[in-house]
């Protein structure tokens, strides 16, 4: 027993030696950020009691869980990015964002396993029976699906970086990195990682870093030639466009003989370029569009 438990740890430090160096492979380190007011620890990870917490339900519990076998209306279809979705509301009026194909079990079980490490995490669940409505589909495709509620008590106020942050060279943060790892995740992107106001929240802190899979500012782009142009971003790496909601995701619910009014600033093309092609989540491509000079 003794040789066997002392094999199994020889594994893991070899394991977590091996993660480490893969992580540091062609990747600069990170960095602490001095350019941001001090964030306590908490905002990252807090310890948590594993006797009471429910992995099954997340941190939303049961009692925010969508309804199985509930029809939910279509406010918008996304089909750009890994994994297509909807943006859809139910019966009871909220709103939520729906996320189907490979990535949406995926996503439950990597945010019950960071949420159970102690990592703040938004609620999202796995529903395996649902129904469209609005739509023409076929709804086996449908399920299972990651649903994702648009809660009030949360906006998100920023992005924060992986290789810049405040929580860099802390026991959490390394874990962190270890733990994303050996989950696989590949998608180390920024715009992936949102910052949460949580006024009402209650024993915890206000304002919680959290590592995520969505976000829509990434989607809406130019491109000309060999160029893409994604939205400028400000001092806390947050998009400059039309507001997002709770999750990160651009709202474009329209009413039948209605209209959306959408607006972001990009970097300018290059010099040469006579057209760009703009590209949105929600519509087809809109293509060949003339660069005039502004007067």
């Amino acid at each position: 027993m003794g040789k066997n438990l002392q094999a199994r740890r020889v594994r893991w430090l070899v394991g977590l030696t091996l993660l480490t160096a893969l992580y540091g492979v062609g990747t600069a380190a990170p960095k602490s950020s001095t350019t941001e007011p001090k964030v306590e620890l908490t905002s990252l990870w807090m310890e948590p009691d594993f006797t009471t917490r429910n992995f099954f339900d997340g941190p939303g519990g049961p009692s925010e869980a969508p309804a199985e076998g509930a029809r939910y209306e279509l406010l918008a279809k996304d089909t750009k990015g890994y994994s297509g979705g909807y943006d859809v509301r139910d019966a009871q009026g909220a709103k939520w964002s729906v996320k189907i194909g490979k990535e949406a079990q995926t996503e439950v079980t990597v945010s019950r396993i960071l949420w159970g490490l102690g990592y703040h995490q938004r609620p999202i669940y796995l529903v395996n029976d649902w129904q469209l409505t609005g739509a023409s589909v076929d709804q086996d495709t449908l399920q299972p699906a990651r649903f994702r509620r648009n809660a009030e008590d949360a906006k998100v106020v920023g992005e924060w970086s992986w290789s810049e942050n405040q929580f860099v060279g802390s026991a959490p943060f390394q874990g962190l990195l270890v733990v994303n790892l050996m989950l696989n995740n590949w998608d180390w992107k920024t715009s992936n990682n949102k910052i949460y106001d949580l006024p009402n929240a209650t024993g915890g802190p206000t304002r919680v870093y959290i590592v995520g899979n969505w976000s829509d500012a990434d989607k809406f782009y130019a491109v000309s030639g060999s160029s893409k142009m994604l939205p400028l971003r400000d001092s806390q790496k947050f998009a400059l466009m039309s507001p997002q909601d709770n999750g990160g995701a651009v709202s474009t619910e329209i009413k039948p003989g209605g209209s959306f009014l959408f607006w972001a600033k990009y970097p300018a093309p290059p010099a040469t370029a006579k057209k760009i092609t703009y590209m949105t989540p929600h519509t087809p491509p809109f293509e060949d569009l003339p660069i005039t000079e502004a007067q």
